[in-house]
């Protein structure tokens, strides 16, 4: 609702300005308030032709009546390289 008065406000702010511009410029005549009139005459849309998703009704999918997979486990890393024994020592002494 707030859009229409927004977009309502909007065409009026113009049609006024283009009033003054054109009595400002001194060519303001009854021909062009008529068509002036013309434009306040029109129905001006409001809303898209095309459904939005603001205009769709909200669907929510059937449940299923599977039982859900089991979660997968990621393979187990495989252990750390054994560190390499400095040279020249004997750790079993």
């Amino acid at each position: 609702m707030q859009a229409q008065t927004d977009y309502s406000g909007s065409r009026y702010d113009y049609i006024v300005s283009v009033i003054q511009l054109r009595l400002a410029a001194g060519n303001l005549d009854r021909a062009q308030l008529l068509e002036i009139n013309n434009w306040l005459a029109e129905s001006a849309p409001t809303s898209p032709p095309v459904p939005t998703p603001e205009t769709l009704s909200p669907t929510v999918p059937p449940r299923s009546t599977q039982p859900a997979p089991a979660p997968m486990t990621p393979p187990a890393a495989p252990p750390p390289p054994e560190s390499p024994k400095p040279p020249g020592r004997n750790p079993t002494l």
